[in-house]
């Protein structure tokens, strides 16, 4: 039974987007750059779920 992991997707945008805003407001790049890499693995995730669904 395959696992649905939209829900870890979007958890992961909507964690990421706090962390790019709370990063950029304190001036720290590696907080960006982490919330960037959840919000683009997030994004990604979703986006081949919707072009490519299982079975």
């Amino acid at each position: 039974m395959p696992m649905d992991r939209s829900g870890v997707a979007w958890g992961e945008v909507c964690v990421g987007l706090p962390t790019v805003i709370w990063g950029a407001r304190r001036r720290s790049v590696p907080w960006i750059a982490a919330g960037v890499v959840l919000v683009v693995h997030g994004v990604l995730e979703l986006s081949y779920e919707t072009l490519l669904p299982r079975d």
